[in-house]
Order: structure tokens, then sequence, then C-alpha cells
């Protein structure tokens, strides 16, 4: 088994993290490092609590440790983790910056350890790029459209392809149901609605283990409108969701520490 240590008590450790690992017959929760010593410990009577990082990273005995801290602090603590032999998963976002992200990286690979990245979902652009590869070029306006607001609540982007447009759009300001995918071909189009569920049913108590986890609720199906007969168009062909499960990413982890096999499933950029 694979000792694990989480380094944070907060939203994505509780909700994603903790449950993951607890769920993989791989994974030894080991140690866990938080200011909220006696919430934890009561949480978790049998793993070893750390109030500091240090303590955890130097005497723990783990191999792998989840960084869900804030950001600011992802490169030391990731980097003094690397540096004691630790594989490390860092919570989204990786770092602050780009040099940082890059030395990382490449110490990492010097080390001969894994660095990897959390996400709870793959967002717009990345998802694009996985399924259709690098735009020939772009076209892109990103707007903050709330009051006093120092955020970018709002983007068009079109990603422009030899014989493929691909657009992806958000905005803050959509009260009612939006489209999750929407795609348009000679002989038909799909539609979609809703997100993936999995985060929702983490925050409820489902854990990965259960056989619903990762269900999409029916009303959330998408729908395929085909061509018929050259000239009808077929509205009522409901295409079911694919049971999602992010715990697949955290297996191919396993199966490289285990057999240094490559777990990477999108190669990176």
């Amino acid at each position: 088994m694979i000792k694990v240590g989480v380094i944070g008590y907060g939203y994505s450790s509780q909700t994603f993290h903790l449950p993951l690992i607890e769920s993989l017959e791989s994974f030894e929760l080991t140690a866990i490092s938080s200011s909220q010593t006696e919430t934890v410990r009561e949480k978790y009577p049998t793993v070893s609590i750390f109030d500091t990082v240090h303590d955890l990273i130097v005497n723990s005995g783990v191999e792998l440790v989840v960084i869900t801290a804030p950001n600011d602090v992802h490169f030391p603590l990731a980097k003094l983790c690397l540096e004691h032999g630790i594989h490390v998963v860092l919570e989204k976002s990786m770092v602050t910056t780009s040099c940082e992200a890059e030395e990382l990286t490449n110490f990492a690979k010097r080390q001969s350890l894994i660095l990897s990245v959390f996400h709870n979902r793959r967002w717009d652009v990345d998802q694009a790029i996985c399924l259709f590869g690098l735009p020939d070029s772009l076209t892109a306006r990103c707007l903050t459209l709330r009051k006093n607001s120092n955020t970018t609540d709002y983007f068009h982007v079109l990603l422009h392809y030899k014989a493929l447009e691909v657009v992806l759009h958000a905005s803050s300001f959509s009260a009612g149901p939006n489209r999750r995918f929407h795609m348009e071909g000679t002989n038909g189009s799909f539609v979609k609605y809703g997100f993936d569920p999995q985060e929702e049913q983490l925050k409820k108590g489902i854990v990965p283990s259960e056989a619903i986890f990762g269900l999409e609720n029916s009303n959330q199906f998408g729908t395929l409108y085909m061509e018929s007969n050259n000239t009808q168009i077929e509205t009522d062909n409901t295409v079911n969701t694919s049971i999602s499960a992010v715990k697949h990413s955290v297996r191919g982890l396993v199966r490289y520490l285990a057999n240094r096999q490559p777990c990477a499933p999108v190669s990176p950029l």
C-alpha cells in the first residue's frame, strides 16, 4: 500500500481528496497536517495528525503528499516534499507563476518523482485541446462585467481550426439552465445541459465506492437531433451520459507508483 499524507483540511481536502484516498485499497491515509488538530483527530482517530507541515514531511514516512494549502505556499511545500523524496499532488492552481511551475517540474524530473496537479473538472480550453489539438489561431474577449469586480467574469473564445470552429463561453450573468455542450455537424446536432455530478455527490457524503457515484440524473442527459430521410429532424434521441469517475486519474497515479507505468490520461502540452 502507498502511504499518503494530506496537507490542509479545507474544502478541497474534505470534499475531494480524503474521500478519494479512502476509496482506493492501494492507498493508506497515513498523515494529515492541519491547524485544526482536534477536529481532524476526531474524524480520523487512526491517522497521525501533525500541526506543522515540516513534521509531516520529515517524520510521517509517507510516499505521496497531497497539498491543499493556499496557492501561494504550493511552491515551497512541493519543493520540500520533492527534496525529501516524496511524490506530490498539488491542488489547483499548481503555483502562482509559470517560472515556479517550470522549476518544480524540472526538479521533479531530476528526482525521478511524480509531480501532478488535481482538477475537480476539465476546464473548457483544456477539454477542447484534448479533443481537437492546438488551434491554428484564436480570437478571445474577456471582460469584467460585475460592478466593483476585479476579476474576469465573462469570456468568449473562438478556437480556429482548418475545418472546425470551437466556441468557448462563460458568464456570471446566467440565472437559467446553461448548455454544457452544443455540437453541430452535417447530419445533425447534439445539446447537453448540466455539470458532472461528482462534486455535489461528494458534498452530500456519497463516496466513490458507492454504485451510484458518478451517475447523472436522466434529466441532464443530452439530446441528439438527427436528419431523417433528408428532410425530417428527429428530436427524441436521448443520449445517456457515461459514468464519471475522477478516481480513474488517481488509479493511474497508483499504477505508476506501483509499477512505474505511464499514468497520465492526457499527454501534457
